[in-house]
């Protein structure tokens, strides 16, 4: 069971099909917890900034901004990808919301301290991809003006999702680097814990 107190058998039919989801006709892939949490967490955090690293469709960046809009939040939203061509035209086009080409595992070059030391808090950080290595955001972001009051949030890290989606999913490399992302996230929670 891990670190939840939902067994297997709930999971499995909360997180089922999560890329079937959609906002505004772009592919969502968040699953219905996150669609239930996330608008609670910004309408309580009003966050100024949030950093989304992992774009994927940019449907979740768009449906991030739209939320904001909503609650009539003043904030900006800057996605991050290594690879921007799975943008959905809808999201590329969409000019509120910042789309960065860049490696989230060189999280310097991408937003260099500079640049965050301008971006005005409260931050929400929201790390969505299997292959960035969870240890080293956490401390860019701690050492490059992270204050008390942030988010920042590690997805996919319950450990049903990975059990499941192993034996269909295409890139198995991609599932193997998910399955140490989860595993990681809880060593770096322990020491985050006990320190």
């Amino acid at each position: 069971m891990g670190l939840s107190a939902l067994p297997d058998s709930v999971w499995q039919p909360l997180l089922a099909n999560s890329y079937l989801q959609s906002w505004n006709g772009i592919a969502l892939n968040k699953g219905v917890t996150k669609i239930g949490i996330y608008p609670m967490l910004l309408s309580e955090l009003q966050p100024k900034t949030i950093i989304e690293i992992g774009a994927f469709t940019g449907g979740s960046a768009i449906w991030l901004t739209d939320c904001l809009e909503i609650f009539k939040i003043a904030g900006t939203v800057y996605s991050i990808d290594i690879d921007l061509s799975m943008l959905d035209e809808k999201a590329r086009n969409d000019s509120r919301v910042n789309f960065v080409k860049g490696d989230g595992n060189n999280l310097g070059e991408v937003l260099p301290a500079e640049k965050l030391s301008q971006l005005p808090h409260l931050w929400l950080i929201i790390q969505d991809t299997a292959m960035v290595d969870v240890t080293g955001l956490l401390e860019y972001f701690h050492k490059n003006g992270l204050k008390s009051g942030d988010y920042l949030i590690i997805e996919d890290t319950n450990k049903w999702v990975w059990d499941s989606w192993g034996g269909g999913w295409k890139n198995q490399e991609e599932m193997e680097n998910g399955r140490q992302k989860m595993a990681n996230s809880h060593q770096t929670y322990q020491i985050f814990l006990n320190n």
